[in-house]
């Protein structure tokens, strides 16, 4: 009976042991959530004649979106004005994006302008509060065309196709009597083709002249198209100068980056 009551007692110590020495060599339990600020910057100070572009500059007109691992929810989308400061996760990558405006290949009317921050891995066991910044710039290039006054006295028609990866199929037509700006959705260093078409006031004929422009994201350039005729051989065609140095001659503005 002695022996009997001696082996239970020995097996309830050694369970007592082995049961010690597993915790021990543990690390405490962590509640398997961490808590992430959201900052939101960006980078649109400029104006134009067509619209306002500082309207971009205002972080109320952003929405934010927490993404993870790629996905976002309605319950982690946000106004900007409505967007938590920070917020508390389980484990997994987590960026954040915020957009304005609307995303369409082209348009006169309005821009887009978006940003995403690089991968955070939250494990679940960090201590200290992490950042997730993200700053917002253009994806897209500023295209204007500029056709000499003296056009008319030699072309009935001329106007310039423009296409990009983003529009397709389609191109962007730039008439004869337009204007304002078009900013155009490319990537970076994008082959951009623009297709220069006239038609002869004397004979109704119409040509093409083809070109290619590499363009990407926050550039700005001017087309200055003008006649020309080859006074020897009487042929008409046109002179083509990209201007780069501005947005608008029209007006002093201040602009950063690579938008000037």
């Amino acid at each position: 009976m002695n022996r009997l009551k001696f082996l239970f007692v020995s097996s309830l110590l050694s369970a007592g042991l082995f049961i010690t020495s597993c915790s021990s060599s543990e690390e405490p339990q962590s509640s398997g959530e961490s808590l992430i600020s959201l900052k939101v910057l960006t980078d649109t100070d400029f104006q134009s004649r067509s619209f306002d572009e500082s309207t971009y500059n205002d972080l109320n007109n952003y929405t934010v979106q927490l993404l993870k691992d790629g996905e976002t929810t309605a319950d982690w989308t946000w106004k900007y004005s409505e967007c938590p400061s920070s917020i508390k996760v389980s484990a997994g990558n987590y960026q954040l994006k915020a957009f304005c405006g609307e995303n369409i290949p082209a348009s006169t009317q309005a821009m887009y302008v978006e940003g995403i921050s690089e991968v955070l891995n939250v494990t679940g066991t960090e201590e200290e509060l992490q950042t997730l910044s993200v700053l917002c710039k253009p994806v897209c290039v500023k295209v204007k065309v500029v056709f000499a006054e003296n056009m008319g006295t030699y072309f009935s028609d001329f106007s310039v196709n423009i296409k990009t990866q983003a529009l397709g199929e389609d191109a962007f037509v730039w008439k004869k009597n337009d204007t304002d700006p078009v900013y155009l959705k490319v990537n970076d260093k994008e082959q951009v083709s623009m297709a220069i078409t006239l038609v002869k006031l004397s004979d109704g004929t119409s040509s093409t002249i083809d070109k290619i422009y590499e363009l990407s994201p926050k550039q700005a350039i001017t087309l200055n198209l003008a006649p020309v005729v080859t006074q020897d051989e009487g042929n008409l065609g046109i002179t083509i100068e990209i201007d780069e140095t501005t947005n608008d001659h029209e007006m002093d503005i201040t602009v950063p980056g690579e938008w000037k």
